[in-house]
């Protein structure tokens, strides 16, 4: 329910607290250290978000990415009709992927970093909207977030994590999509089959050139997830 946060007093959507008495956010839940353990995923120390059958901790990170790559949990995406993770459901129960549901522009914001008018991925502490381009930006150089690379040994931003919670950087992840040959299509815009860095409203793919050569005006960048 909407309410006043007894922690941050903001308006947010709150939950009760039998033992205090007392309303409070999500935010504000997660950060309570005396709820955090160590991920039985990542090893990490955090916010316990679920447990599994033998009661171990699993983090929020760990437990969205489980869900994600839970092929079980895949629907048909009733706007484009691909099998995909859904992101939300219609009120009628259709199922909608993550990349359609960016592209509603009835959820769409004016981002208070960068001022573009598109999918808000998070907010500030004050409600502003911040897009998933600043997010991503944000956290890239964000030194707290960074980790040691399971594949290259360095101190980078984490990009995805193996099935095991390990961390593998930005680099790393390029570079093996790279040599992946699932990942090359034949481009929309010079005909040529090459990496696919990026698609079109449509879906068509871009190769790399094109891309950075910036051919094609208008495209829905797929950031690090594999393409269709």
């Amino acid at each position: 329910m909407l309410g006043i946060c007894s922690r941050c007093k903001k308006e947010k959507q709150v939950r009760h607290q039998r033992k205090t008495d007392t309303w409070i956010c999500g935010s504000c839940y997660s950060k309570d250290t005396s709820r955090h353990e160590v991920c039985s995923k990542c090893g990490k120390i955090k916010f316990v978000n679920q447990r599994t059958d033998s009661g171990e901790a699993i983090c929020l990170s760990c437990s969205l990415s489980a869900h994600y790559h839970d092929v079980s949990k895949h629907k048909a995406c009733s706007k484009c009709g691909k099998i995909r993770h859904v992101a939300v459901c219609t009120k009628s129960g259709e199922a909608i992927c993550q990349n359609c549901h960016w592209k509603d522009p009835s959820i769409h914001e004016k981002c208070s970093k960068c001022g573009k008018i598109t999918y808000v991925v998070t907010r500030t502490d004050s409600g502003e909207a911040i897009c998933t381009n600043c997010h991503a930006l944000a956290r890239y150089h964000n030194t707290s977030k960074h980790e040691k690379c399971s594949k290259c040994g360095k101190v980078r931003p984490v990009v995805v994590r193996t099935d095991s919670g390990e961390a593998i950087c930005t680099n790393c992840h390029a570079l093996a999509r790279y040599y992946d040959s699932s990942k090359y299509k034949k481009c929309s815009k010079c005909g040529k089959v090459g990496y696919v860095a990026a698609r079109t409203e449509s879906g068509e793919a871009v190769c790399h050139n094109c891309y950075g050569s910036r051919l094609a005006d208008s495209l829905f960048i797929i950031p690090f997830q594999d393409t269709p």
